[in-house]
């Protein structure tokens, strides 16, 4: 077994430093296939401890073929901060969501170089598998092809969104590597900036199962006994007026047809809280960590219990 450590550089700063991103591998100098794993496109997408674990067993269990991992897709993104919070989801200079920059060929674009130098890493990849966060959110997969759908349910991640064609994610790194034959899928490990011990396990395992599937490992971790839903489409509710948003409803909980969701205290102290309920039975999929809402911002977003279907 053999580890090796690459730097990509990107670019370089104003000072002339290099801007790079760092790719490691573990090769069983065996004859097998190839996994590829990243996280950390967007700034603040905390998924360290997650590729720490899998990056770990992986060393000591190797047996064939190699796995490539970047913990850290995106090193302008964690740059950006705010006071304590890290905002690195769109470039500051471009205004470019830096997971919607694969494939395309825009001429001085230091997004577009950290993308395409991750799909150069990607060329010799079997599979790959995208570790990101979400708001506040519970483990789920994305996936873009319907042929991927065993491995999924190898992963063994209860909630599953099905987007196969989806224009909105084509020039995301699962809509590229679709797109150039290569099998993967997208995991939200949980929630944005958060560190959840049970998700952390139920990831972990997910993505072992799969190296073992493609019998990168001799050993296989014991799988999850939950059930697997899948989903296409969801639905979200935005404010109709700027407020503080007090919820009812949290996430993960089901609600019935009637159930108070959440309300919103408006700053006009003439005007009375405005209630907002369902119309439907559902179960909370995400929301952002806070109370403070602008009219038409996201405010909840929620599955219809019609809409999930087994996997």
């Amino acid at each position: 077994m053999k580890e090796s450590k690459k730097d990509l550089t990107v670019g370089t700063t104003v000072a002339g430093q290099p801007i790079y991103v760092t790719c490691y591998t573990i090769d069983s100098e065996k004859p097998g296939k190839t996994l590829y794993l990243q996280g950390g496109i967007h700034g603040g997408e905390i998924t360290l401890h997650m590729i720490r674990e899998i990056y770990n067993y992986i060393k000591q269990n190797i047996s064939s073929g190699k796995v490539k991992i970047i913990p850290f897709a995106n090193p302008m993104g964690w740059a950006q901060k705010a006071y304590t919070y890290t905002v690195g989801k769109f470039s500051d200079k471009t205004g470019e969501d830096f997971n919607r920059t694969y494939g395309k060929t825009t001429i001085n674009s230091s997004t577009v170089a950290i993308s395409n130098a991750i799909l150069k890493e990607c060329e010799e990849a079997d599979f790959a598998i995208d570790l990101h966060t979400a708001h506040t959110s519970f483990p789920h997969t994305i996936t873009f092809d319907e042929n991927v759908l065993p491995m999924v349910k190898i992963a063994n991640i209860e909630y599953n969104r099905l987007c196969y064609g989806s224009e909105e994610y084509k020039s995301t790194l699962g809509g590229q590597l679709t797109k150039m034959g290569i099998q993967n899928f997208t995991i939200e490990c949980g929630s944005h900036d958060d560190i959840n011990d049970e998700y952390t396990i139920n990831v972990v395992k997910g993505v072992l199962n799969v190296v073992a599937e493609l019998g990168i490992i001799n050993s296989k971790p014991q799988q999850n006994k939950m059930r697997q839903v899948a989903f296409s489409k969801s639905v979200s509710f935005y404010a109709e007026c700027g407020g503080i948003v007090d919820f009812k409803k949290q996430l993960g909980e089901s609600f019935k047809k009637g159930d108070v969701l959440y309300t919103i205290m408006p700053a006009n102290l003439q005007e009375e809280e405005h209630i907002v309920k369902a119309d439907f039975d559902g179960i909370v999929f995400r929301f952002a960590k806070t109370h403070i809402y602008n009219s038409y911002d996201e405010v909840m977003r929620v599955f219809r219990l019609e809409d999930l279907k087994s996997i």
